[in-house]
């Protein structure tokens, strides 16, 4: 589950046109299934991608799920990069702003597994 998909999924639209007045519910989508896999259930595994810059934020995804967070470091250099190539994205001021921002808010944390992702031409 990632906000992308829950905005194509209400929106219809193109994976990347995120109308802001759909935010709202995106968000409680996304925290209905949050809710819903903190509960007992009948799947093995679920992957809920965020973008939590702060620790904060993933460890109270941790605590509420009992889940393991992977944390993907792509670089500023390697994000802003890949965004440029990206034909789908429009607006690329906006997309390497919120980039940059991520990188100023980021904190490591003791609890994650954090893997580093650089130059790979299958993303």
């Amino acid at each position: 589950m990632d906000m992308d998909a829950l905005y194509y999924a209400i929106s219809g639209l193109d994976w990347y046109k995120k109308p802001e007045c759909l935010l709202p519910f995106v968000c409680e989508a996304r925290d209905a299934v949050i809710n819903r896999l903190s509960k007992p259930i009948n799947i093995k595994r679920a992957w809920v991608i965020r973008s939590g810059a702060k620790k904060k934020e993933r460890e109270k995804l941790r605590e509420e799920l009992g889940a393991n967070v992977v944390v993907i470091e792509t670089s500023l250099h390697e994000c802003i990069s890949r965004i440029s190539k990206d034909e789908r994205r429009s607006n690329f001021e906006v997309w390497e702003k919120l980039v940059r921002r991520w990188w100023e808010n980021y904190e490591r944390s003791e609890g994650d597994v954090v893997l580093c992702i650089e130059n790979r031409t299958d993303v």
